[in-house]
């Protein structure tokens, strides 16, 4: 299926996608405007495909993605959006699929929901915005409860909650977050080699590991909490980590966290420990963590 018109699939209109079905949006006059439901086959491979200025223009629609079923949404250098959230819309990913966002840019407005309900969701050499003057208040949310890993992709003025499942439930590798918000909980994390800048991770309530390693978090956008928060994680581990530059650097309640070579610095307080909250620092010299200017 090939779109270079205005491909409009109404509210209560549905449009079942078979095994290896390719839908392109092709051209600036292309248009996929969804506001009905998608339905894949079981076990279906559908390809979706943006290009030359086409867009995905979703407006409380709906992809039913079943077992064994994927979703590939791909795009291609452009200057517009290949998938566009207006303001207080919704999109869901439904069912126990798969979904990947492959060379995307999305754009999320305010009050805007990207939402994943049992399907797990991948983004790869990505882009995903939020706009400037609705952060944080009225900021759009990525929401899943299932597994995500985000990849060489890069997050802007948004917020990402879920209720992960599994252990590394939330994945990312080799990414940029500038004015975001991670709250998650349930599932395990690994969090690497990933640039933090006003931005904040907050995990809490689980018995999986939550592994972050080669990170830097500079300059968080809220005073009131600190770059990375731990509550009742009972199997944490921070390595090689940067902490700089924000009010309170890491805190942790209920649970243990294992720190080595971690440098925290120019932070009003570095490490805050409160109720049942415990650090080890293990070997000499603290552990290999650095401690300066707090």
């Amino acid at each position: 299926l090939t779109i270079q018109g205005l491909f409009h699939l109404q509210a209560g209109g549905v449009l079942a996608l078979g095994n290896l079905v390719h839908i392109a949006v092709v051209g600036g006059a292309g248009i996929f405007q969804v506001e009905g439901n998608c339905q894949l086959a079981s076990a279906a491979e559908v390809v979706c495909s943006v290009s030359q200025g086409g867009q995905i223009r979703p407006s409380g629609a709906v992809f039913h993605i079943p077992e064994s079923a994927t979703l590939q949404v791909e795009g291609s250098p452009a200057i517009t959006p290949h998938l566009e959230l207006s303001w207080q819309e919704t999109c869901t990913f439904a069912g126990v699929g798969k979904v990947l966002f492959s060379m995307n840019q999305i754009a999320l407005a305010q009050d805007s929901e990207l939402r994943f309900d049992g399907v797990f969701a991948r983004f790869v050499h990505s882009e995903i915005s939020g706009e400037v003057d609705s952060f944080p208040l009225s900021s759009p949310r990525i929401i899943t409860n299932e597994r995500m890993r985000i990849h060489n992709s890069a997050m802007d003025h948004c917020f990402i909650t879920g209720d992960f499942t599994g252990q590394n439930a939330l994945t990312i590798i080799h990414s940029s977050f500038e004015h975001v918000q991670v709250e998650g909980n349930s599932g395990g994390a690994n969090i690497a080699s990933s640039a933090w800048e006003h931005s904040h991770f907050s995990w809490q309530e689980t018995d999986h590991p939550v592994r972050l390693q080669d990170n830097e978090f500079s300059q968080g956008f809220d005073d009131g909490k600190p770059l990375i928060s731990l509550h009742d994680c009972s199997n944490s581990d921070l390595r090689n980590n940067r902490l700089i530059h924000h009010r309170e650097g890491l805190r942790i309640s209920h649970g243990l966290v294992k720190l080595g070579c971690n440098v925290l610095k120019r932070l009003e307080a570095a490490l805050v420990m409160l109720e049942s909250g415990y650090a080890a620092l293990n070997g000499n010299g603290h552990g290999g963590n650095s401690f300066v200017e707090n």
